[in-house]
C-alpha cells in the first residue's frame, strides 16, 4: 500500500529516520514502516552519531522518530546528552522537519519537554502498530502540506510586499503559545534555549 501525497510523491519514497539504542525496537518499527517509507536506522550502538550523519548526508530527511531514553548515547557528540537534545539539534538544523519523540514513559513532563525541544508529536513505545502507523502517516502528511504551505506563503509574500515575513511571525507566535500552555499545565519553566 502506497499512500499518495500529491505532486507525484508517495510515502514509499519519503525517507524517515528511526533513532533508538535498542535493536528490537528499531527492528519492530522498521518492520511495519518499511512498507510505506524509505527507512534509515540510527543505532543501536551509536544512535546519536548515526542520526547526525544520516541527517547531514540526506537533506531529504524531513521525518524522524527519536527515542527519548538512550543512556550513554553521547559517544561522538558530547553536547548531546539525551533524545531531547538530539531532537533540539535535528530541529535546529532543519526547522521544517517533523520529529516525534518516542518513550515507554508517557508522562506530562516527557510530553512537555519533548514539545519544548521541538518535537511535533509523541509515540508511546507500547502503542499498537496501527496507532504508531496512523501518527507517522499524519506527520508525513504534515511534512508534505508544510512544504506546499511554505511555497504558497512565499508566493503571497512576493506578490504582496507588505505581508513579507507574516508566515514566520505566525509560526513563531503559535509555537510560543503551545509552549506556554504546556508550561502552565505542567508547572515548569521553559528551558533557556527558547
Amino acid at each position: 500500500m502506497v499512500a499518495a501525497l500529491g505532486h507525484g510523491e508517495t510515502r514509499m519514497n519519503m525517507p524517515i529516520l528511526l533513532v533508538d539504542d535498542e535493536l528490537p525496537s528499531l527492528n519492530a518499527l522498521k518492520g511495519f514502516l518499511n512498507f510505506e517509507f524509505d527507512v534509515c536506522c540510527a543505532g543501536p550502538d551509536n544512535p546519536v552519531a548515526d542520526a547526525l550523519q544520516h541527517w547531514r548526508q540526506n537533506p531529504n530527511l524531513k521525518l524522524a522518530l527519536v527515542d527519548l531514553n538512550m543512556p550513554g548515547i553521547n559517544g561522538g557528540a558530547p553536547r548531546i546528552q539525551s533524545g531531547l537534545d538530539l531532537i533540539f539539534e535535528l530541529k535546529k538544523q532543519r526547522p521544517a522537519a517533523r520529529i516525534a519523540a518516542r518513550s515507554a514513559f508517557e508522562t506530562h513532563e516527557n510530553l512537555a519537554e519533548a514539545a519544548k525541544n521541538g518535537a511535533d508529536g509523541f509515540l508511546g513505545k507500547d502503542w499498537e502498530s496501527a496507532s504508531v502507523q496512523a501518527n507517522v502517516n499524519f506527520l508525513a502528511t504534515w511534512v508534505t502540506m508544510g512544504a506546499t504551505l511554505r511555497a504558497l506563503a512565499h508566493g503571497i509574500d512576493f506578490r504582496i510586499p507588505r505581508t513579507a515575513g507574516h508566515s514566520e511571525r505566525v509560526r513563531d507566535l503559535s509555537r510560543a503559545l503551545v509552549i506556554r500552555s504546556e508550561e502552565r499545565r505542567v508547572g515548569k519553566e521553559c528551558r533557556s534555549r527558547w
